[in-house]
């Protein structure tokens, strides 16, 4: 594979009150040799980015960073602002606390070649507490196939990919903006459209974890909103998957109770906790509230799928955290 040189990609970087974690990341682009790639940071209202430090981190930099200051509006306008300025004919996206891992973007760079819309790559994930390291590795090296060929969902991510950015604009696919997850919407819409693809079995990225307190609103599961963008994000995907392009693909769409299921797993086992009892019944209720349109449909799920909507809609939280018992084998 001849791949392309570091300047024919851009590098977007969203950051938004990183300021201590800013300059790891982008040590780690040079440390890979992306000198010559065109970063483009965008300080999404971030607040302690003082000017001294923009300077230094851009002096570093050998000239080739651009600095994108906006009011904070998330990480989905942050990457679309720093996508509307890349001129360059391949794009990736770097949160501004995470790092390139290994020796990952010159593996990315040989992939990136004419006609493949999307370069795949595995990645670590760092968890500070406890203190550990979780290597993903869902992608072998694979050249120019059609993306049913790649396991694909198991990257719902933005990161760790090479995108053709004639590809994105063709296609006019953005972040959704105003709402968690919004990656996995645009990850979805980049699969409904692709042609072949490429993988490297490289480790290219790690996302490093917050504490909760620290991190996002993502790392609290019982909060109203990070719920309601959950139903979102499940029924946004439910469209993509229902349209010719994405069928032609995949061959199929996804089952929403299957995919809401799924989506709120990680609320279902918060309500475990038992100190969580109040804000675990809020959660239920503000859940039921959102199944409730959708009930005939949930219901029609078979097995534990059906059990757990049934214990959703009849507001049982008792119920919901015995499906969690081990003992009972269907824990959702």
């Amino acid at each position: 594979m001849a791949g392309v040189p570091p300047e024919a990609l851009s590098i977007v970087v969203p950051a938004h009150r990183i300021a201590a974690l800013l300059p790891e990341c982008l040590a780690s682009i040079r440390a890979q040799g992306g000198a010559g790639c065109p970063v483009i940071l965008v300080d999404d209202g971030s607040g302690d980015l003082p000017s001294a430090t923009r300077a230094d981190l851009a002096a570093r930099f050998g000239g080739r960073l651009t600095w994108l200051h906006q009011p904070h509006s998330g990480p989905g306008a942050a990457r679309n602002a720093g996508l509307a300025l890349v001129d360059t004919p391949w794009v990736t996206f770097l949160d501004g606390d995470d790092v390139l891992a290994g020796e990952g973007l010159p593996a990315l760079l040989c992939a990136a070649e004419a006609g493949v819309d999307i370069v795949f790559s595995n990645k670590t994930v760092s968890w500070q507490l406890p203190p550990r390291i979780e290597t993903l590795l869902d992608f072998s090296d694979q050249v120019r196939v059609p993306i049913r060929e790649v396991p694909c969902e198991a990257r719902l991510s933005c990161h760790g990919k090479l995108f053709r950015t004639g590809f994105l604009r063709a296609h006019g696919i953005r972040f959704p903006e105003g709402m968690l997850w919004e990656d996995i919407v645009f990850s979805h819409q980049t699969y409904r459209h692709a042609g072949r693809v490429s993988a490297v079995a490289a480790v290219t990225y790690q996302w490093r974890k917050r504490p909760p307190g620290v991190g996002s609103i993502t790392q609290k599961p019982l909060d109203p909103a990070a719920i309601r963008d959950r139903f979102r994000q499940v029924e946004m995907s439910v469209a993509i998957s229902e349209t010719p392009e994405w069928r032609a693909n995949f061959g199929g769409s996804f089952a929403f109770a299957a995919l809401l299921r799924r989506r709120l797993s990680p609320v279902f086992r918060a309500m475990r906790a038992p100190a969580a009892e109040g804000q675990a019944a809020r959660a239920l209720a503000l859940i039921r509230e959102l199944c409730e349109p959708h009930a005939a449909l949930l219901l029609a799920e078979p097995g534990a799928g059906r059990e757990i909507f049934e214990r959703v809609l009849a507001l049982d939280l008792a119920g919901i955290r015995a499906l969690g018992n081990p003992s009972r084998g269907s824990a959702p």
